[in-house]
């Protein structure tokens, strides 16, 4: 038998070994259930109230003792979903401390602190956070009771060790805070607010003895009255 034959026998011999062997080798396993539930979004469920021991222990996370509650108001703290994503969000009314104020005030905090009074003024071809971002520094002062809304993330929204994006409120401590569904009711006659959608919850509230409510534009808290 020549050359030629004996490597096209051995050829042929290892390539009806080879399929034998995939055959043999059988197909891959099924996904168990419980593979296949792991990508399955975990079911909604309305989140539990906010508890004052899990409120300081978050307020104690994000600010680091540089603030303390302000826990003599008759509601110092409620949740809701305050930016329109769809996870609830924490707000609390917290005072800056005799040796905070300065970490409160620091441009490298991870916060930013806000006047809800001081409307955008959008320019042409400007986006709206842009504008926001070149507002003059709101500062702090010594004996401001400020509202901090921590914004949620993931399935634990506001109680997860990931939800850090915080907005600090001056001039936000009125009487009557509660927070409620936003609704075109609420607006005055011919108002349209900036807002990135209907489906948020705003902060009712009256301040200065006027009315009104706290809404999210999509990049800071301001008033409506």
């Amino acid at each position: 038998m020549s050359a030629s034959k004996i490597l096209l026998v051995v050829l042929t011999v290892a390539l009806f070994g080879a399929g034998i062997f995939f055959i043999l080798r059988g197909k891959p396993a099924r996904r168990t259930a419980q593979a296949e539930g792991e990508k399955i979004a975990l079911p909604v469920h309305p989140p539990a109230p906010p508890k004052p021991e899990e409120v300081q222990r978050k307020v104690e996370q994000i600010f680091k003792g540089a603030v303390m509650l302000a826990s003599e108001r008759d509601r110092y703290f409620f949740a809701g979903d305050f930016n329109g994503d769809g996870l609830q969000d924490l707000a609390v009314f917290i005072k800056p401390k005799p040796q905070g104020l300065t970490i409160v005030n620091s441009k490298f905090a991870n916060w930013i602190l806000e006047d809800p009074f001081v409307e955008p003024h959008i320019k042409p071809n400007q986006g709206l956070l842009r504008t926001a971002l070149r507002e003059q520094a709101v500062r702090a002062e010594q004996n401001d009771v400020l509202l901090a809304i921590i914004h949620g993330y993931g399935p634990e929204a506001w109680r997860s060790p990931m939800a850090q994006q915080t907005f600090l409120v001056r001039k936000a401590a009125g009487s009557g805070v509660y927070p409620e569904a936003f609704s075109e009711a609420l607006l005055r006659p011919q108002t349209r607010l900036l807002m990135t959608g209907p489906k948020m919850d705003v902060i009712r509230e009256t301040l200065a003895d006027k009315p009104g409510f706290l809404y999210w534009t999509g990049a800071k808290y301001a008033w409506h009255s």
